[in-house]
């Protein structure tokens, strides 16, 4: 029993400082008796469904600069890296709890730029489109 509980707190230890915000320090327990594997268990599953507020005034996506470096990730991979880099400057604007993204074109220029919707919530991606 104790070699599973010492093959396990590492492993639990891992897995409540991922579940936590990146600005939680994970709890360490000071106890002097042994922990069985059960009681390890059960205070990680406490402590990674706790609830979080780190996040929820603005949301994963707090800022515009957050909003960008999200919409380049997705662009890139879908109209490749030269494509993109051509779009900067990039402008995002936050509306009803929505990012929009969008690259800009040089004056002169005719055509159409990458745009993505991003949920200021939670990150995911909405909307991705390239205007012709």
């Amino acid at each position: 029993m104790k070699s599973t509980v010492n093959t396990l707190l590492p492993i639990l230890i891992c897995i409540g400082a991922i579940s936590c915000n990146q600005h939680k320090q994970t709890p360490v327990v000071e106890k002097t008796q042994p922990q069985s594997a059960t009681e390890i268990v059960s205070k990680a599953s406490d402590s990674a469904n706790a609830p979080s507020t780190a996040h929820e005034p603005k949301g994963y996506v707090p800022d515009e600069q957050t909003a960008i470096a999200i919409a380049v990730a997705v662009w890139t991979p879908i109209y490749g890296k030269a494509q993109i880099e051509n779009e900067k400057p990039y402008k995002a604007r936050l509306s009803n709890g929505v990012w929009t993204v969008m690259g800009s074109l040089p004056a002169g220029y005719n055509g159409g730029t990458a745009v993505a919707e991003i949920s200021q919530a939670d990150g995911r991606i909405l909307k991705v489109i390239h205007h012709q």
